[in-house]
């Protein structure tokens, strides 16, 4: 997944995790297995992603800053098993540690 915004007169509605569900709900009827995504330096987003279920993982192969958190959802029916070598788990604490640390 890749960005999304909520004006701020908007926030505070739970419009942000609307837009998210929207994105699961077409990643299931594509047949996807994983929805992934990063946040850098926004506690907000990255509170929407873990109600929404997504849990923060460690990529073997990091894309975004520095400082980012990574997050995956797992969308199919089945469960499917981390790649070797994938962290996986964390929590907003963890992530906001990575948001601070230089």
């Amino acid at each position: 997944m890749c960005r999304a915004g909520v004006l701020p007169q908007y926030q505070g509605h739970g419009l942000q995790k609307k837009l998210i569900g929207v994105r699961i709900q077409k990643a299931r009827k594509l047949n996807w297995e994983w929805l992934i995504t990063d946040t850098t330096n926004n506690p907000a987003s990255a509170n929407s992603l873990i109600a929404m279920g997504f849990r923060m993982y460690e990529p073997s192969v990091p894309w975004a800053w520095k400082h980012s958190c990574y997050w995956r959802l797992i969308v199919a029916g089945k469960k499917v098993p981390p790649k070797k070598g994938v962290k996986s788990g964390g929590s907003l604490k963890e992530c906001q540690k990575k948001y601070n640390s230089d």
